[in-house]
């Protein structure tokens, strides 16, 4: 009975049960919020690279559908400029079509069709047309008749109205190929009594059912499927061929998420986004990726089923979940015991140290001889009773000895401040103010900037670990190895690589320091950054937004020797202010043990307006104290803001100037395709200076995104377009690696046949055809080409 009392005992009343208890619940509530915090972390990622798998296959995808039909164009292209000439050889363009459909196997047909009477002045219609049938090889047929009256159709009408190559949406081509298809059709034109007359048109078919087999390759997990929509939402491709050539809307009228979706589609967007109603399941949720196909202008789409995507992620955490139950039971017994048995002995020396809580420093403790931690802790108050009287005696010379210690850290924080720059620049191009609070009489926060050139500004924030002297030290080695390595011209990784090699040596105490260092064109406006774990600077643009610029993920200075530290880049515009501070600010606490964070940053510069450097820093200082409500300061803070005027001052570029900066990423071409054909209606330029310019700056554009970086990261272009008189200047700037296109030779022979001449050089061969004139030159970094292009004279 004894024995059964005892364990009640312990159960409902002992301190091992409730031990036992609370770190039974302890553990539950741990593992619920890292299971709920896992799980939905997981989900994440997983739908993460689900995202950038679907993306990798859709545009895989669309180049795959763009090499189909970006030959299929080159071809009724050249057709068209032969047709244009004088003495032109219809029997020769013929046998040309002839051969491109039997060498082609995604083309099924090709039409040449004359206006009336413009063939023949006996026929009203003629066109001939050359399609491949499977079974009989190339067949022939030509229109001469009214049964096929061609010109209603959108193969012909469309790009005789548009005057200019156009892709028509899907059809079945009856009286022609009688199979689904879509063409490309080319308007030709001659030059009859110095007017531009049109003829006809000449064509290129390709049979839908040649991109299913590209589309029906298309899927992620067992289910997930693609699909092709063209751009007035007809079905190209679908795995259910009865929707083929149905509009889109038909099918998803009941469901708003997905017309929504089919509108993107259809307007050229790209994007993720979840769906249901897509599958025969319509109440199964998937995911879908869709992108375009810029030639046409249709959408091709990845459906993804959510219940495969998340499948082994669900099954894993049940079986988590089951080991989980079976430790924590294993655990609480434990617990129970063990707690148990040490239990007892820390009651007599509970009620032992009672006595020395109420003075009695000498009242006799238990002693244990063995040697864990009760008998570590006995031996503990023993000493504590014979410390507790030195301390007395040696408190009077401690406090002596730190009046004397107060007084040299007051010399040395005036050592270190005269350290840093107080002067700052008065320039015309730019505007520079900083300062530094230390929360202690010295610290590890450091500011730093001088300019070894007239057009260069080097600068530097930086944190040490820790606070006080060794920090202070720390800080003095950082600035002094950050002006001895930073020289014009000097690689702002590199500098930082060996800034780090040297901070990781006789680093024992294992200090490190959060930096950030800048290198600013103040000719370009170019602002080169290389952030090593410190706090991401923010840009107020002269327009009011803010910018937060994204950490690039680098480790502090101090911690591993092999650690590389690559740089991003920003443009600023002129007005433009960079603020770059230390956690002092947004780790500084207020009563209620808030922090000021980020947030409250962007709130204040969001007020700023016009203010300068000095004002901003200044204020934000005041805002913080304000926000502290008394509180001690508990972190060094520094501040450096700058504002960049340009040069001279300029305010950007007037009426007859614009520029525009690009990443180095294909879609960007658009961007400049709409920038060009808005300048040439506001400059009224010419059409054939337009095309030109577009083709010069295109040309050049697409090279530098492709073949000038080593580096798979992100880096601006900047293209400055002007109209000086009867003469444009385009000047593209980057900082790829250096090429003068200047050097390169322009001695093949372009009137010799393609497939005679050696691949390469045709885009330079363009430039310096079209241009009247090009400089290249390499300043710092970066390569500048400018192109002098004249105006023609408009037609009249």
């Amino acid at each position: 009975m004894a024995g059964k009392f005892s364990i009640k005992r312990i159960r409902f009343r002992g301190l091992a049960f409730r031990y036992g208890m609370f770190f039974l619940v302890s553990i539950l509530v741990v593992f619920v919020i890292s299971f709920y915090y896992t799980f939905n972390n997981s989900r994440k990622l997983l739908l993460e690279q689900a995202e950038k798998n679907a993306e990798n296959l859709t545009s895989l995808t669309v180049a795959r559908i763009e090499n189909i039909l970006q030959p299929v164009e080159q071809i009724p292209l050249g057709f068209a400029r032969n047709l244009a000439l004088p003495a032109t050889n219809y029997q020769d363009i013929r046998e040309q079509m002839k051969d491109f459909i039997m060498d082609n196997e995604v083309v099924y047909g090709s039409i040449l069709a004359f206006e009336p009477y413009a063939y023949n002045k006996k026929l009203r219609f003629y066109a001939p047309y050359y399609y491949y049938d499977r079974d009989l090889g190339l067949m022939e047929k030509v229109q001469t008749g009214a049964d096929y009256d061609y010109f209603t159709y959108d193969w012909y009408a469309l790009p005789k109205a548009a005057g200019k190559p156009v892709w028509t949406e899907p059809y079945f081509d009856k009286g022609g190929g009688n199979v689904m298809m879509c063409t490309y059709s080319v308007p030709f034109y001659r030059n009859e009594n110095g007017k531009r007359v049109f003829k006809g048109v000449v064509t290129m078919d390709i049979s839908l059912f040649s991109l299913d087999s590209i589309v029906s390759s298309v899927h992620l997990f067992k289910s997930g499927f693609g699909f092709l929509i063209s751009k007035a939402g007809k079905v190209i491709t679908y795995p259910d061929r009865q929707l083929v050539n149905e509009d889109f809307y038909q099918f998803v009228r009941q469901n708003e998420k997905l017309r929504l979706i089919g509108r993107k589609m259809m307007n050229g967007e790209s994007g993720f986004e979840n769906l249901t109603g897509l599958t025969r399941n319509k109440n199964e949720r998937n995911w879908i990726y869709y992108a375009p196909v810029p030639s046409t202008g249709w959408s091709l789409g990845v459906i993804i089923p959510e219940n495969e995507l998340y499948a082994g992620l669900i099954g894993f955490f049940y079986r988590l979940f089951g080991v989980f139950l079976l430790g924590i039971f294993a655990i609480f017994l434990i617990t129970i015991l063990l707690t148990r048995k040490f239990m007892k002995p820390i009651s007599q020396l509970a009620k032992a140290t009672h006595e020395i809580g109420k003075g009695n420093f000498n009242a006799p403790l238990p002693v244990y001889r063995s040697r864990d931690e009760i008998s570590q802790l006995s031996n503990s108050f023993l000493l504590m009773q014979e410390e507790l009287n030195n301390y007395l005696r040696n408190l009077k010379e401690a406090v002596s000895a730190r009046e004397k210690i107060e007084s040299e850290l007051t010399v040395a924080r005036d050592i270190q401040m005269g350290m840093l720059p107080v002067s700052f620049p008065d320039r015309n191009d730019c505007e520079l103010f900083a300062l530094l609070k230390s929360a202690r009489e010295v610290g590890g926060d450091l500011y730093d900037f001088f300019f070894p050139a007239h057009d260069r500004l080097f600068m530097a924030v930086g944190d040490v670990s820790g606070k006080g002297v060794p920090a202070s030290l720390f800080m003095a080695i950082t600035r002094t190895l950050f002006r001895a390595r930073m020289t014009d011209g000097a690689s702002l990784c590199t500098v930082m690589e060996g800034i780090n090699r040297e901070l990781v040596k006789e680093n024992p105490n294992q200090i490190f320091v959060t930096f950030l260092a800048a290198i600013l064109d103040l000719n370009l406006g170019t602002l080169e950054i290389c952030n090593a774990g410190h706090n991401s600077p923010m840009i107020l643009r002269r327009n009011g937004s803010i910018e937060r610029l994204a950490n690039s993920g680098n480790i502090p200075l101090g911690v591993r020797e092999t650690a590389t530290y690559p740089c991003q880049q920003a443009d600023l515009r002129p007005g433009d202010t960079v603020l770059c501070y230390t956690d002092g600010i947004t780790e500084a606490c207020n009563p209620k043990e808030e922090l000021y964070r980020e947030k409250r940053i962007l709130d204040f510069l969001s007020g700023c307006g016009e203010r300068s450097p000095r004002q901003i820093a200044e204020s934000l200082l005041q805002d913080v104290r304000k926000f502290e409500e008394g509180n001690e300061q508990s972190d060094d803070i520094t501040l450096l803001a700058l504002k960049y005027k340009g040069r001279q001052g300029e305010a950007g570029p007037g009426e007859d100037a614009r520029e525009i900066v690009l990443q180095n990423r294909a879609e960007e071409m658009e961007i400049l395709a709409d920038t060009l054909e808005e300048l040439a209606e506001k400059w009224s330029l010419d059409p054939r200076t337009a095309m030109e310019t577009h083709l010069i700056l295109e040309e050049l554009v697409s090279n530098i995104i492709f073949y000038a970086y080593e580096d798979p990261g992100m880096h601006s272009i900047r293209i400055r377009l002007e109209k000086q008189g009867d003469h444009l200047v385009l000047t593209v700037t980057d900082d790829g690696k250096p090429f003068n296109l200047m050097e390169i030779p322009d001695d093949a022979d372009y009137r010799e046949p393609a497939e005679n001449r050696k691949v390469g050089g045709l885009g330079i061969h363009f430039i310096k055809t079209l241009a009247g004139k090009i400089e290249y030159s390499r300043t710092g970094d970066r390569n500048i080409v400018k192109v002098i292009k004249n105006i023609h004279s408009k037609p009249d």
